[in-house]
């Protein structure tokens, strides 16, 4: 996940990056995100502590067990050491259904959310359109979430030219 330098380093501001995304097409083969358009686009930037006109990119994370495996996955906000918050607030996860045509439509990207357990299924062998592009097989047990978030500026703000890392934690219960 990298919200780039898109970042205002004004204190009391907010940035939101977009980890939504509306079908599972838009995530590639590669791991690399397709064009999407609107707010809640992947790596779209929304806020008074976003720079306006430019766009990060959300991580996008695997999970990998048993095909057609139901598991748990929880975001948890983590404190940060710099002058900042971070909240995943803008997560999904894709929840297989193992049908073997696309019109089933039911490889959905469910939304997370922090602190909350969300039970989705790994795909099978039949599952399609499974963030592969559009016909293409998914593996079997290897599923994808994606995240995004809000990072918050506190009093005094950030510093100009300089990194910084927001962690968050991810818990998967096979």
């Amino acid at each position: 996940m990298d919200f780039g330098t898109s970042i205002l380093t004004d204190e009391l501001v907010s940035c939101r990056l977009s980890g939504e995304f509306p079908a599972p097409a838009t995530v590639l083969s590669d791991g690399t995100w397709a064009a999407g358009s609107g707010s809640d686009a992947p790596g779209a930037l929304t806020g008074a502590g976003c720079v306006t006109g430019n766009a990060g990119t959300p991580g996008l994370y695997t999970v990998t067990g048993e095909p057609t495996l139901s598991v748990n996955i929880t975001l948890n906000s983590e404190a940060q050491t710099d002058n900042f918050t971070f909240s995943p607030d803008s997560a999904c996860a894709v929840d297989y259904d193992n049908a073997s045509t696309a019109a089933s439509g039911a490889e959905l990207c469910g939304a997370l959310t922090v602190g909350t357990p969300s039970a989705v299924n790994l795909p099978g062998a039949s599952d399609v359109l499974a963030l592969t592009g559009p016909g293409a097989a998914a593996a079997g047990g290897i599923g994808y979430f994606s995240v995004g978030g809000t990072i918050s500026t506190l009093a005094g703000g950030l510093t100009s030219d300089t990194p910084y890392t927001a962690t968050f934690l991810v818990n998967v219960i096979y």
